[in-house]
């Protein structure tokens, strides 16, 4: 199967690379790899930082339409398969191209969430994290993915909310459900693992060490 492959042999060769990736404009070619690229490497970026990582590192990116989309290994590990998908809705995706055709930039907001209150917020991004991976989970069940020692999933979290989420709310929501989810499905995903729009990584959110990892600037 064909990849493009990229080998990191110490901390600095890593930080090179997600220091040249950047979330890419709406109206972009190629866009869902260069995106994918960035989540992965603040995904690889935190857990370097918390010392979660062994070298040389191994990144292998699908090319065209494979899965998963990238085949990951870590030191001695065996290769894992590391899939990208984000966490939003088609109706705010499609504002954000619209407003990127027109040359506006930056964060976009939809008034679906006019007159929150409480936590509905946090409420809202469970549900939209949830169906993200149940989608997932089918396309894993159907045998879609290249044989690997494990398979995880790793969403970058693009909703539009109108309030910044507090995450320890959100994760008290996540948590218990998410692991409904898995512990449901004869195939499921080893980590479920999350890139928020505050620069953090919300890793193994089902898992039972579950933690909340800073993403340093490069």
């Amino acid at each position: 199967m064909r990849r493009y492959t990229f080998v990191f042999q110490n901390k600095n060769e890593l930080v090179q690379f997600v220091s040249r990736q950047r979330v890419p404009r709406q109206d972009l070619p190629k866009r869902r790899a260069r995106k994918e690229r960035w989540t992965v490497g603040q995904y690889l970026l935190a857990l370097e930082a918390a010392g979660r990582l062994k070298y040389p590192i191994r990144l292998a990116h699908a090319l065209g339409n494979l899965s998963p989309d990238f085949m990951l290994s870590v030191g001695k590990c065996g290769v894992v398969g590391q899939e990208v998908t984000q966490a939003t809705t088609k109706g705010y995706q499609a504002k954000l191209k619209r407003n990127a055709k027109s040359r506006r930039r930056g964060r976009v907001v939809l008034t679906s969430m006019a007159g929150i209150a409480g936590y509905q917020a946090e409420s809202y991004w469970c549900r939209r994290i949830l169906q993200a991976v149940r989608s997932k989970l089918a396309k894993l069940g159907k045998g879609h993915y290249e044989p690997a020692a494990s398979h995880h999933l790793l969403l970058y979290d693009d909703m539009d909310t109108k309030v910044a989420i507090v995450y320890g709310e959100a994760l008290k929501r996540i948590v218990p459900r998410l692991r409904k989810v898995l512990q449901t499905t004869p195939l499921a995903f080893a980590t479920v693992s999350i890139v928020t729009t505050q620069n953090r990584v919300l890793f193994d959110v089902s898992g039972e060490s579950h933690s909340m990892l800073p993403v340093p600037r490069t």
